[in-house]
């Protein structure tokens, strides 16, 4: 979320805290009383909480997946079956499947169009076993 000047909150935060502490050094050394930066973090609205994650029921998912046609089926099974984002599923590739491990690991991501290696998107790499998956 940009503020009215363009700036992020986060960024607001960094050089507020930044000047918080050059602030500090300067009292430090005698040269101000007070640091007017310490409080100055009232003034940036409090950020919105997070919402809960909501997660289908199993019942909710049979339906999604009675209703998934054609190419939709796959897509949402997977989903279903390993919890992956769908920046991660959209990412797939057949060589990302070990079919004598029974193995799915996720390398990479799509995010806005555009492909980001699994290290951008989460750290390390994750793997599902798809020993039981029924298609």
């Amino acid at each position: 979320m940009k503020t009215e000047e363009g700036y992020s909150k986060n960024t607001i935060k960094n050089m507020r805290n930044l000047a918080s502490g050059v602030m500090s050094l300067a009292i430090e050394d005698k040269i101000i009383g007070t640091n007017p930066a310490a409080r100055s973090g009232k003034y940036l609205k409090a950020a919105k909480k997070a919402r809960k994650a909501e997660f289908l029921t199993p019942d909710e998912i049979r339906l999604v997946l009675a209703n998934a046609r054609g190419i939709f089926y796959p897509f949402f099974l997977t989903v279903a079956r390993t919890g992956l984002w769908q920046g991660e599923v959209i990412g797939l590739r057949w060589d990302d499947i070990d079919w004598n491990g029974k193995f799915l690991t996720v390398k990479r991501t799509m995010y806005r169009n555009r492909e980001r290696s699994r290290r951008a998107a989460r750290s390390g790499r994750w793997t599902s076993r798809i020993n039981s998956w029924q298609c």
